[in-house]
């Protein structure tokens, strides 16, 4: 039923992988990482990973993570830098240039490097509710740009772009021939009514852009879900790096 869907949800109960993930947190992440930061409280900072994890894919509000563990908005800060200095976490930017727009969100959202990983810092178990995996599958399409982006042309980077009181779009790849901004949507046939933000970002940022937006989701082939977006499977991400025009 699976085989065509990425490895989100192509989970088998594997107890001696549950049990290389489950060291690896205690054993690297939890006391070298910790070690590293001279964290003297290990209560609170094996309490961030664990929020820092269920807030993956998130902006993160330094702030309220701060409040609820009961420590300075600097420690948070350096924690989450700790994380991204060791590879644990991408770091994503959001895109803050706009002449219409006055509020865009400026906080970055932090992405760990892998879901099962995530998952074993969140404590959740090894069956996603299907109200989340949308949210999964958004993370993992980000952090395969962000590889392949690697790969190919390390000088792009990855985005993304939201007004709180508006639209919203999930990734926008910077590159060397201008924005190519991204939906995210778990679903086989998405609509156009999930191409709006985009149809949005592509007029407002029409001398910065490509020319051109996608909607990945889980379509077996490609199509066209309004003027200049596509729809793409997950599988053709490689693709939608050398879009130009």
């Amino acid at each position: 039923m699976y085989g065509a869907l990425p490895g989100i949800i192509q989970i088998e109960l594997d107890s001696e992988r549950e049990e290389d993930l489950r060291s690896y947190v205690e054993t690297y992440l939890e006391e070298e990482i910790r070690a590293e930061a001279e964290v003297r409280d290990l209560g609170k900072f094996g309490r961030f990973l664990e929020l820092a994890s269920i807030e993956s894919g998130n902006t993160i509000n330094f702030s309220s993570i701060s409040r609820e563990i009961g420590t300075s908005h600097p420690t948070i800060a350096s924690y989450f830098q700790i994380l991204e200095d060791c590879l644990i976490v991408e770091r994503v930017d959001p895109i803050t240039k706009s002449q219409s727009r006055k509020k865009l969100t400026k906080s970055s959202k932090w992405l760990f490097f892998d879901l099962g990983v995530r998952r074993m810092c969140a404590r959740e178990g090894t069956q996603p509710n299907k109200e989340h995996l949308g949210h999964l599958f958004e993370q993992w399409v980000g952090l395969e740009l962000i590889r392949l982006m690697r790969q190919k042309f390390p000088r792009n980077r990855l985005r993304f772009w939201r007004d709180p009181d508006g639209p919203e779009v999930d990734w926008v790849m910077e590159t060397d021939h201008g924005y190519i901004p991204i939906e995210v949507k778990w679903s086989e046939q998405p609509q156009e009514k999930a191409a709006r933000h985009l149809t949005v970002f592509l007029e407002e940022y029409k001398q910065d852009c490509v020319g051109v937006g996608y909607v990945v989701c889980r379509t077996p082939r490609r199509y066209l879900i309004g003027s200049h977006i596509t729809a793409v499977g997950w599988q053709e991400l490689a693709d939608i790096l050398n879009a130009k025009d």
